[in-house]
């Protein structure tokens, strides 16, 4: 009996787990995508950093926090992004820099690893944030505000970070 017993309980906590799986409810942060398994384009992709680090700093409920960011300030650098990049550090980013302040969508194409998405407004108050996005996945992930700079940091990052909308990101991009 107990063994019968035991033996139903498995198979219904995996049931459970194979429902909850299939409601998209994410429990960790997604894997990388091995380099091997990368899109063809990642072969030949210049990564070059776009810039030297700038320092960024992020203020939330938790503390402040500083990240080492490149730039991503024209039209070529904004489209490449964190294309075909195979790490980033907990204390690394990019920091996308737009002139004019609209609502944004970015994607996972062609990004091998996951990503938080920190939608920023100018004065450098965190609009929203799409947490650990999915490496290779070409949804879009709205900004759900008006936004003038967007944060990629790890995936798992912002958590980590007990980070907000309403937190502060401090830069000189930002007024």
């Amino acid at each position: 009996m107990g063994l019968a017993m035991s033996g139903r309980f498995v198979v219904l906590f995996g049931l459970i787990a194979v429902a909850v799986g299939a409601c998209g409810v994410q429990a960790s942060t997604p894997a990388a995508v091995p380099i091997g398994a990368a899109p063809p384009q990642c072969r030949t992709m210049d990564i070059s950093p776009y810039t030297a680090p700038e320092r960024l700093e992020v203020v939330s409920a938790k503390g402040k926090r500083l990240f080492a960011v490149e730039i991503a300030a024209n039209f070529q650098t904004r489209a490449q992004g964190m294309m075909c990049r195979t790490k980033l550090a907990d204390n690394e980013g990019m920091l996308f820099e737009f002139q004019d302040v609209a609502e944004r969508a970015f994607w996972m194409n062609n990004t091998l690893i996951p990503l938080d998405i920190i939608y920023i407004a100018p004065d450098g108050r965190i609009v929203s944030i799409q947490k650990n996005a999915r490496p290779l996945d070409r949804t879009p992930l709205p900004s759900q505000g008006m936004a003038s700079g967007v944060l990629e940091v790890r995936g798992g990052m912002s958590d980590k970070l007990g980070l907000k909308p309403g937190d502060q990101v401090i830069h000189p991009f930002f007024q």
